[in-house]
């Protein structure tokens, strides 16, 4: 398995990497970014990527934070991606 790029996340084999994944820009040329985080493994496998969006409940947030964090790179296969958003 080779390095996972995604929006300015750089994850090495058996690196979980944090970042920002550029999804628009407004009329003043600014960014707008959504959080990225990025697990890969060396193991070649699936590359999944879950997003989550639910209006303003945070709960979703939270699952993908979990998620993130418990996950170990050398327990799985492959690579995988997650996002979440919310809008007030």
């Amino acid at each position: 398995m080779e390095t996972m790029r995604i929006g300015n996340v750089d994850a090495r084999p058996r690196i979980k990497a944090i970042g920002s994944l550029k999804v628009a820009e407004l009329s003043d040329c600014s960014a707008v970014e959504i959080p990225v985080g990025v697990i890969n493994e060396q193991r070649e496998g699936p590359c999944p990527w879950s997003h989550r969006s639910h209006g303003n409940e945070w709960d979703v947030i939270d699952v993908t934070v979990r998620l993130f964090r418990e996950v170990k790179p050398e327990d799985m296969a492959g690579a995988g991606a997650a996002t979440s958003t919310a809008a007030w």
